[in-house]
């Protein structure tokens, strides 16, 4: 699991095990937010959909608990969540209980930060790149800042 030692300390489960997983158990899942729904019928339930390496899983927040943890809601980038897991027609999802900003991991999710560096300019430059490719290959060490997660309200 991504950033490991921190998501172990917190007892997080991949998002592949919460098939396996009884319904009704409570558990821990943290992952990288895809989305964010509040549907107009919904009654001001929001749905959230995060993601590991392992799958996607889907979080159920009522509105009483994103008032509780808004901040957490509406600005992480990565979340970690405490609910209950809950099987219904097929569908998993997790009914949230807790919620923590874990945005602070994504800068120990690339450890090779020149994994981003642009090495070519447009397709015509591409065998040789630009002047200013060549001098300035250095990557902006602070790529998380860019990462945005769709946000439909």
């Amino acid at each position: 699991m991504f950033a490991g030692g921190e998501m172990r300390a917190n007892n997080a489960r991949e998002a592949v095990d919460l098939k396996t997983l009884p319904n009704g158990r409570f558990v821990t899942i943290a992952g990288v937010v895809l989305f964010r729904q509040r549907p107009g019928t919904a009654k001001g339930t929001i749905f959230m959909t995060i993601e590991d390496e392992t799958g996607a899983a889907n979080l159920i927040i009522w509105p009483k608990l994103s008032e509780t943890y808004r901040r957490a809601v509406f600005g992480a980038k990565v979340i970690l969540c405490e609910g209950v897991l809950q099987r219904e027609s097929g569908v998993i999802h997790v009914v949230s209980r807790r919620l923590t900003d874990f945005t602070r991991v994504l800068g120990r999710l690339q450890p090779d930060a020149d994994a981003f560096a642009v090495r070519y300019g447009r397709g015509d430059e591409v065998a040789h790149g630009t002047r200013a490719a060549r001098r300035s290959s250095k990557v902006n060490e602070d790529w998380t800042r860019t990462l945005k997660s769709r946000d439909f309200r």
